[in-house]
């Protein structure tokens, strides 16, 4: 990433045309994005916006400052930002993304899934005991998510991710290593204990109305 960033750098000193020179720009905001250098990618979204000339780009475009903005702790801009994508862009899928990220005041962490809401029960008793504070929800399909949070920034919740990425029980370790022989991505599995999914994912955390 850092290369591709580099040689976007470099074309950009041979002075493109307008239109290729905001693609450029948001090749750096794309490839800063995917560094996790979101303060560039802001930056080179809003330096190629103006001179982009397809409007789902140009919707895409804002909604990742927004979440640019998340990350870096910046709630109230993001808000805004994802307001503007509403507003300029309505009834397109950046819209609806948007849509769904307002109001977050931090991250969390989603852990797991369980079809079983006993081995939900058994996996918060084992991160309570390691002094956290889980918390469970129910999906749209009814199943039980445990996750951890909320943090007050993404670092922290990077941070988490990485912790809890190496903490699998040896029930789940053994349950993986099965589904690794059938399928290519191990992140998500179907287990025969009650566990639905078992895919780390960072999420913004929204507090409910008071």
């Amino acid at each position: 990433m850092t290369q591709a960033r580099d040689v976007y750098r470099q074309a950009l000193s041979q002075q493109p045309s307008p239109q290729l020179e905001a693609r450029l720009h948001a090749g750096i905001a794309n490839t800063s994005y995917w560094l996790d250098d979101y303060s560039t990618a802001i930056a080179e979204w809003n330096t190629a916006y103006p001179n982009l000339e397809d409007p789902a780009v140009k919707s895409f475009v804002l909604y990742r400052v927004g979440i640019c903005q998340q990350r870096l702790g910046q709630f109230a801009q993001a808000d805004q930002t994802f307001g503007t994508v509403q507003q300029q862009y309505p009834s397109t899928d950046a819209a609806k993304r948007a849509r769904e990220r307002l109001g977050a005041k931090g991250f969390t962490l989603q852990l797991a899934t369980y079809a079983n809401a006993a081995s939900a029960d058994a996996e918060i008793a084992k991160l309570q005991k390691q002094g956290m504070s889980p918390s469970r929800g129910k999906n749209a399909q009814g199943n039980t998510v445990v996750s951890i949070g909320p943090m007050a920034n993404y670092a922290q919740a990077m941070d988490m991710k990485n912790r809890m990425a190496g903490e699998l029980s040896a029930g789940d370790h053994c349950a993986l290593i099965d589904f690794v022989a059938r399928v290519s991505n191990p992140c998500r599995a179907v287990l025969r204990h009650g566990l639905k999914t078992r895919a780390t994912r960072i999420i913004p955390y929204s507090p409910a109305p008071r």
